[in-house]
């Protein structure tokens, strides 16, 4: 009987293939962002957003081979290995990013100094998307966006995606391009750091305390709702 080699994944990749990863994975998100412009010059607007978003996520996955290319052990991390086989995962990653820097920065939550270093970090590169409310809520519904413009559905009438518009294609390129732009300064930042400067950049960002700062940020967004809904029925 022939024996089977078992099949190499990501896991199990050297830092010089995680370098030449990046590169791959980075021209694949950009094959997305043109395949968005070729069909929403063509009136498949829907499908465009499909792409647009489909690349911001491989941009996702580039950014986490280039951290693995420069040594940080972002094994360690539970979700680190469903980064690359599950597009939810990665999706909710840049989604979360968004909560995290809103519901911390939010004026009118209490300061928490562990979460202090993420801020400053993340603002300094992001503070033009991240900063922006409007942009928060758009990459929450963005997954749903996704699946909307794939897909037929039906609930109490056809979702149809042909009624997508160029309007809401120009909103989501918007939203996208700040995110390509935002995220390229990061991607530079890394290029260019030493391995000190990089192991700074690393902790600033709490990279490792992610699922710790996205729980409290759940709880804090949550918390939040509740008051307003509560602030809501008191007034009524």
């Amino acid at each position: 009987m022939e024996n089977k080699a078992q099949k190499k994944g990501w896991t199990s990749l050297s830092p010089a293939q995680f370098q030449e990863s990046f590169a791959i994975v980075s021209a694949n998100a950009q094959r997305h962002f043109d395949c968005a412009e070729l069909l929403s010059a063509a009136a498949h607007h829907q499908n465009g957003i499909a792409h647009l978003i489909l690349g911001s996520e491989e941009l996702v996955k580039s950014l986490w081979c280039l951290l693995m290319s420069r040594k940080v052990e972002l094994k360690k991390l539970p979700w680190f290995t469903k980064l690359f086989y599950n597009h939810k995962v990665r999706h909710d990653l840049l989604k979360d990013f968004f909560t995290i820097y809103l519901f911390f920065f939010n004026s009118s939550l209490p300061k928490r100094k562990n979460s202090d270093g993420f801020l400053k970090t993340i603002g300094m590169f992001l503070g033009r998307s991240f900063a922006a409310y409007g942009n928060y809520r758009w990459w929450e519904g963005a997954d749903e966006m996704k699946q909307r413009a794939f897909y037929v559905d039906f609930a109490d009438g056809f979702l149809d995606p042909a009624t997508i518009t160029s309007a809401d294609y120009s909103n989501a390129f918007s939203y996208v391009k700040l995110f390509r732009n935002d995220l390229k300064q990061i991607i530079s930042k890394i290029e260019s750091s030493s391995d000190k400067q990089l192991e700074d950049l690393v902790s600033d960002l709490q990279i490792f305390e992610l699922d710790r700062l996205r729980q409290e940020a759940y709880k804090a967004a949550k918390d939040l709702k509740k008051s307003k809904n509560g602030g809501s029925k008191a007034g009524s």
